[in-house]
């Protein structure tokens, strides 16, 4: 009766998908992940400029920023962030939802 118990147990736990496979519950990233993206982007903002190639070289008040929009299904999965500054962070989110969407967030797209 207790084997059956723990197997029933075991066929549950492996049904449930790897935490990594799951949709996020909170914004919050992880310390960790935060540490490894640091490591990885070398503290350094991640945005190229489209027209010139050159990185932007900011290093300062880095934002950890998801690839793929939290907001439209984005993990917290380290290939899908980057760091940027807090200007580049700010265009990604324009490029992502729009001016109109933003002004709500950004005083400075004016009124």
């Amino acid at each position: 009766e207790k084997l059956e118990s723990l197997r029933k147990q075991e066929q549950k736990r492996k049904a449930q998908p790897l935490r990594s496979q799951t949709a996020a519950k909170t914004r919050s990233i992880s310390k960790l992940t935060i540490r490894e993206l640091k490591i990885r982007d070398q503290h350094q903002c991640q945005y190229l400029d489209p027209e010139t190639k050159k990185q932007c070289e900011a290093q300062f008040y880095l934002q950890a920023e998801h690839i793929v929009p939290f907001a439209k299904g984005g993990t917290h999965e380290l290939k899908n962030l980057e760091l940027l500054c807090p200007a580049h962070n700010r265009l990604r989110a324009v490029q992502q939802f729009g001016i109109r969407k933003m002004k709500n967030y950004l005083p400075e797209l004016g009124p």
